[in-house]
Parts: structure tokens; C-alpha cells; sequence
């Protein structure tokens, strides 16, 4: 039955063709055939059919080897977590962090397990497209694809960047943690207050500007990052809701993207719009927090071919626009960004050589040590 699924070399594009592709209006959270398609609505869209096909093929998405390597991934963290941190701290302390790590495994082992159930689901729906037997919803504006299983769609559709191809979990429900606040068991009284009143909000207003999502009224993140789960939890303690909802099938890998609910009001926009008011070590803070959700640091080499210190911050034309304030805030402290750097709808903020590298160090200093730590580990 699955035979097709063997290789890439497989892969017919009149077979993908005759598969039954129709106009899709939005019907609450998914798409509806609405009308039938002609040919060259079909010849627009046939690419990103192919294109996902294809990647789920070459990673052999129905398998569990993927995520394996994610479960690989916290079992080391956490491992490295407990190496470099037990005895720098009470034993309180890491336990609480372990403890949380382990929540996020368990959960873990809940989507493999759940994944293993459904593989079957996503082999067929793959048999039946290579076969011309599925149905392909064509989304409004011809932007992107639907397929629609019982547990699983398929989604692939065009960015700026290139296509984005998911597969959209129907059914894997998320679970509630609570996140402990272990600032608190390693600061004294007045350092923890400093600390939330000052650099606590900057930061979460960093994360929430670059990575986040306002859901009634609540901050939100989506991430990738093992490390990223861990560091945002731990800024946001309390209850947290967690949840994945999609498989990213990428052109160079495979990765699951953890949906992160705090129970704190969202910052977004409401610290980046005070900047002029920041004290520079919030200044620090929310831009470390903002290199970590949408930047870099990373070494380059210069036109002479040296090694070259790069900090750099990413975000649209549209969101430059409040960033300016904060910009010229950090210049008036010392740290000269670059010429702006531009394409199409995307600004970089680039911070080169000694900029980059005084930069980092005041950022890093603004930190609480135990969060140096983490991120460390």
C-alpha cells in the first residue's frame, strides 16, 4: 500500500496533478471547497503540492527518528543544566528547574506517543496524493494549499522568504504547568524587587516584541528552541499553559513548535513605547531579550578578512519604526548601530566590531547570574 513512499524518485507530477483541486473559502478555522478550480489556478498552486510532498518524503515525516533527536535534545539540556549548575546553587533551587524541565520531557513523550498513533494517518495522506486520489483546497488569493485528514492537514503556503509547509495537529491537547519562580530563592529582598520592577518587565517586553502573542489579554510565545521554553517558563512564572499544534516539515530539518500561554498581561508594545522613559539597564535588558527572540550574535569576517564581532536585530520596516526611539537611546549610551541594512520588507539593525562587543558585555551584565547560568548550560 505504502510502496510509494519509498524515495524521492517516486515523485510524478501527473500523478499530483489529477488530484482533485478546488477554490476554498474560510469556514471557521479551516477551508471548505467552495468552487472548482481551472487549470492555471491549478499550474499556480502545483508547487507547493510538490514541494511538500517532496520534503515529507526525504525526512520520512511518519517516522519517530525526529523526534527522537528532539527528546535527545532535553535529556542533554537538562543533563548540562544539573552539571554546571548543582553546587552553584541550593539544592532547592535546581530541583525546582529540573522539575520543570522534566514537565516539558513528559509532555514530550505525550507527542511521541501520540505521533506513533497517527503515522499511519500521514502515510495514506501522502499514498493518496502521489496517487491523485486527494483533495487539494486552494486558500483564498491562491497563497497557500489545504489537505485535510482526520487528525492531520496538510498546509503549505508561500512567505517572502519561501514556503512554509505544516502539518497541523487536530487533536493533541496541551497541558497546564506551573513555573516556579526561583529569582526569588536566590535574590535577597531588595534585589528581587530591583529585578521585577526593572529588568523582569524589560525583558519580558523584549521576548513579547520580537517572539510573542497577546491571547485575551495574556503573553504568548512560540518557539522552536528547547533553550527558548526554558528561559521564557522561567521569566514567566506561575501557570503556564503549553501546547504544540504543528509539525514545521523545513527544507533542512523537522521541528516541532511549543506554544507557550503565561498567565501574565502582555507587554507587547507598552515598553518598547516608553523607551525614552527606560533606564539603561532596561534599555540592556529588553534588547538582550530582543537578540534573543529576533536577532544574532555571531563573529563575521570584515572586508580585510578578519574576524569581526556581530550583533544583529531583525524586525519589518513597519516595526522600525517604534524601534527608532530605542535606537538612538542605545547610541547616546555608546553603542553606534551600523548603516541600516534592507530587503524588501525586512530591516537589520547591525552592530559590528567594538559596538557589538561592548554591547554584549553591558547586556550580559544586567542579567541575574542564575540566568546567565541557564542560558550558559
Amino acid at each position: 500500500m505504502f510502496g510509494a513512499l519509498d524515495g524521492l524518485s517516486g515523485l510524478d507530477i501527473g500523478l499530483l496533478r489529477r488530484n482533485h483541486f478546488c477554490i476554498g473559502v474560510k469556514r471557521g478555522k479551516e477551508y471548505v471547497c467552495d468552487d472548482e478550480t481551472d487549470e492555471s489556478m491549478k499550474s499556480g498552486t502545483i508547487d507547493l503540492l510538490v514541494e511538500a510532498v517532496r520534503r515529507i518524503l526525504r525526512w520520512r515525516v511518519w517516522e519517530t527518528q525526529w523526534i527522537d533527536e528532539i527528546m535527545d535534545e532535553w535529556l542533554e539540556k537538562r543533563d548540562r543544566l544539573e552539571t554546571q549548575l548543582r553546587g552553584r546553587y541550593s539544592n532547592e533551587v535546581i530541583d525546582d528547574l529540573l522539575r520543570l524541565v522534566n514537565k516539558f520531557i513528559s509532555y514530550n513523550e505525550r507527542f511521541w506517543d501520540y505521533w506513533r498513533n497517527v503515522s499511519d494517518e500521514v502515510k495514506r495522506l501522502i499514498n493518496d496524493l502521489l496517487n491523485g486520489r486527494g483533495k487539494v483546497i486552494i486558500w483564498e488569493g491562491e497563497k497557500g494549499i489545504s489537505v485535510y485528514c482526520e487528525h492531520i492537514t496538510l498546509d503549505a503556503h508561500r512567505t517572502s522568504t519561501g514556503i512554509i509547509v505544516h502539518l497541523v495537529l487536530k487533536d493533541f491537547e496541551g497541558v497546564t504547568i506551573e513555573v516556579p519562580d526561583i529569582f526569588k530563592k536566590v535574590m535577597s529582598e531588595d534585589e528581587y524587587t530591583k529585578f521585577v520592577n526593572e529588568v523582569l518587565k524589560a525583558l519580558r517586553g523584549g521576548f513579547e516584541e520580537t517572539d510573542g502573542f497577546i491571547e485575551k489579554g495574556y503573553a504568548g510565545m512560540g518557539t522552536t528552541q528547547v533553550w527558548q521554553v526554558i528561559v521564557w517558563s522561567l521569566l514567566y512564572f506561575g501557570g503556564m499553559y503549553v501546547y504544540i499544534d504543528a509539525v514545521n516539515v523545513n527544507e533542512g530539518n523537522v521541528t516541532i513548535t511549543w506554544h507557550l500561554k503565561s498567565s501574565h498581561n502582555s507587554l507587547k508594545g507598552k515598553v518598547l513605547g516608553n523607551a525614552g522613559k527606560l533606564s539603561e539597564e532596561e534599555i540592556l535588558a529588553f534588547t538582550f531579550a530582543a537578540v534573543l527572540g529576533d536577532g544574532s550574535a555571531r563573529i563575521e569576517k570584515n572586508g580585510h578578512g578578519y574576524d569581526m564581532a556581530v550583533i544583529v536585530i531583525t524586525m519589518s520596516s513597519e516595526k522600525f519604526e517604534r524601534w527608532e526611539s530605542l535606537i538612538m537611546r542605545l547610541k547616546s549610551m555608546g553603542f553606534r548601530s551600523d548603516k541600516l541594512h534592507s530587503e524588501g520588507n525586512v530591516v537589520k539593525v547591525k552592530f559590528n566590531s567594538s559596538n557589538a562587543i561592548g554591547l554584549s558585555r553591558a547586556m550580559m551584565a544586567v542579567l541575574p547570574p542564575i540566568l546567565r547560568d541557564i542560558l550558559d548550560a
